[in-house]
């Protein structure tokens, strides 16, 4: 959890463009640091129930761990790679606010299909093998309606049901009475997977001085299955299976 609230204070940062230089946010060359004092961050996301729709597979590594840690930019020929259904593919730098991040598309969401993600260099010690799996997938149900109050309940509604846990993660820009723009964003990260939530967006959208008077939002609900990260990976980190689902709508 620390690491992510790591990254979303780096995105915030370029959401607002105020500088980058923040703690945690800063970028070493890989082939600086031993595997040893490395940590990794992967997941592999699923948004379709469509098991030959594409998965897109991302990666991102630091020397050290949580907030402290520093993002690594592969150099001396350090590479990432996913193996999935008997093909291997390359990770390319993506250039992100969010910090340094590694990713790749895979032809298969099917829940069947290992990923395989490696870490391979010339120089040290690799990390071939952390291993991940999709966990079921689930669809969203239709929203009963487009646009909502700022004191009403958006019911979410999904299926197939699950018996563990689920993430809703979101995101509100808004306008306000004096024309500015602000945004506002949350986690809720561990929700019974029963099929249904109710999001308060009187709870989501704090009042101030400057009241909202509309916003767009984006909920995402996600279903997630932990891997088998390489225990090369000295400092640790997580790998994941993720499914994915979107709503957007409007609040006024």
């Amino acid at each position: 959890m620390e690491y992510l609230m790591q990254r979303v204070h780096c995105a915030l940062a370029g959401t607002l463009a105020l500088s980058l230089l923040l703690q945690g946010c800063s970028v070493t060359d890989s082939e600086n640091v031993k595997t040893a004092g490395i940590s990794a961050a992967i997941e592999v996301v699923s948004t379709s129930s469509d098991p030959n729709a594409q998965a897109h597979v991302s990666a991102s590594l630091q020397s050290g761990s949580g907030i402290n840690g520093t993002d690594l930019k592969l150099t001396g020929g350090d590479r990432l790679y996913v193996t999935a259904d008997g093909q291997k593919i390359p990770l390319s730098e993506s250039s992100s606010p969010i910090g340094t991040t590694y990713e790749a598309w895979v032809s298969s969401s099917s829940t069947h299909t290992e990923y395989i993600i490696g870490f391979e260099r010339e120089e040290d010690t690799s990390a071939p093998s952390s291993t991940v799996m999709l966990p079921e997938p689930f669809d969203i149900q239709s929203m009963a309606k487009e646009t909502y109050g700022f004191d009403e309940d958006v019911d979410l509604n999904w299926s197939p049901s699950g018996d563990n846990k689920v993430s809703i993660l979101y995101t509100f820009d808004c306008r306000t009475e004096s024309g500015d723009n602000r945004m506002f964003g949350g986690l809720r990260p561990s929700v019974d997977d029963d099929g249904h939530y109710a999001m308060d967006l009187s709870d989501v959208i704090p009042d101030g001085e400057d009241p909202v008077t509309a916003c767009d939002a984006d909920v995402a609900i996600q279903r997630t299955q932990k891997g088998q990260l390489d225990p090369n990976f000295g400092e640790g980190g997580s790998i994941k299976g993720v499914q994915k689902r979107t709503v957007t709508f409007d609040v006024s």
